[in-house]
């Protein structure tokens, strides 16, 4: 029997994945796809965690959430070939969306130094 208290917390990142999915609707209509990206991201971040959680499995680290997804949702065939490529290249773009530095992308440094 699954304890109370992971339940809830399960349910409680559920409405924290469909929160984000809402706001990704929103920012795709609204602004940047790096946003859009980023909410996209946590909505499956969220909803992996909830189903780790009720299998006992717990973190608090993206690279432990995404390593259990593949270990144990998608190479269990849990989800479709599709859906776990789809995951890791929401992850890799959500990574490089928010951990990208200004100086390290060529484009970037070619339109700080005001040259074409």
């Amino acid at each position: 029997m699954i304890k109370p208290e992971i339940v809830g917390y399960a349910k409680y990142q559920m409405e924290k994945s469909k929160e984000m999915l809402r706001d990704t609707q929103l920012l795709y209509e609204n602004s940047g796809l790096t946003s859009t990206v980023n909410r996209l991201y946590y909505a499956m971040f969220y909803s992996v965690s909830a189903f780790a959680n009720i299998h006992g499995f717990s973190t608090s680290k993206h690279t432990g959430i995404k390593s259990y997804f593949d270990r144990e949702i998608a190479n269990k065939n849990l989800v479709s070939l599709e859906m776990k490529k789809f995951y890791n290249i929401i992850y890799d773009k959500r990574h490089t969306g928010d951990y990208k530095k200004y100086g390290n992308d060529r484009r970037n440094r070619t339109y700080a130094s005001g040259t074409r």
